[in-house]
């Protein structure tokens, strides 16, 4: 897209979502919820299409919502990482604490 297509774009899109409050489309709430997730348009069209269903209906564009969808996926990140071998020894090792080694052959 080159400087001037993007200009044009732009004043298009303040005109019709800034001055005239249009509600916003499928293809905008598309670009505005994968613009709140930080994802290229190739990224986008990778997610299931049930997963894009139920992001666009999350509205993660709006307010508190994609701070409340990321604490989610955190939470649940959290509760796999839990389940797992390798974190169960990670927490292990942590509670164990810090490990001396003593390399004076005396």
């Amino acid at each position: 897209m080159s400087l001037a297509e993007y200009m044009v774009w732009r004043a298009r899109w303040t005109y019709r979502f800034g001055i005239r409050k249009e509600e916003y489309g499928p293809e905008e709430r598309e670009y505005l919820t994968r613009r709140a997730l930080k994802l290229s348009e190739e990224d986008w069209h990778m997610v299931d299409d049930t997963e894009r269903e139920q992001l666009l209906e999350k509205r993660l564009y709006e307010g508190d919502n994609l701070q409340q969808y990321l604490k989610e996926k955190e939470r649940e990140e959290r509760a796999r990482l839990e389940k797992s071998g390798a974190y169960k020894r990670y927490q292990r090792i942590k509670r164990a604490g810090p490990t001396s080694y003593n390399y004076n052959e005396d």
